[in-house]
């Protein structure tokens, strides 16, 4: 089993415990990122946008995140940087996390710059808004080059 760092586990515990028991995933407005500052240098907030098609705007970029990509990512749409989602483990991602309002875990092949990083794993946290089960997804990165996760998509739900 692989170890996890610190701030996945302060993400994991501080979205859990904003549960809605059991209504659902717990609501953007309640999600404070400040509440959980030494996490955010490893996140993404993405907002979902269903017009005419989903996609995800990547809306804050944290910074340990962004100085491992090839350019600013802050405010574009997933579809910009990712227009084939066929055999995307990023798209199945962010989508079965919008279809089930649940958590996912996912291992995904790093393409960036930087040797000697062959993944990241992340996780996927969905946030709601009055009328829409899912409006947000919060993804904490880990960039790792050790251990792989087993069968490359592990889900968890509450």
């Amino acid at each position: 089993m692989p170890s996890f760092p610190a701030y996945f586990s302060a993400a994991w515990n501080y979205w859990t415990g904003l549960g809605r028991d059991g209504r659902g995933a717990p609501f953007r407005s309640d999600f404070d990122p400040m509440a959980i500052a030494t996490v955010l240098p490893h996140i993404i907030l993405a907002e979902v946008v269903d017009d005419p098609r989903r996609d995800y705007r990547l809306k804050v970029y944290g910074n340990a995140i962004d100085s491992r990509m090839r350019g600013p990512y802050t405010g574009k749409l997933l579809s910009e940087l990712r227009p084939d989602k066929a055999d995307s483990t990023i798209w199945a991602a962010y989508d079965h996390t919008v279809q089930t309002a649940c958590p996912v875990l996912v291992g995904v092949p790093y393409v960036g710059s930087i040797a000697g990083i062959r993944y990241t794993r992340e996780l996927y946290l969905p946030l709601a808004s009055e009328g829409m089960p899912v409006s947000h997804v919060v993804v904490v990165v880990d960039f790792d080059n050790k251990d792989p996760l087993a069968n490359d998509q592990t889900r968890w739900s509450r």
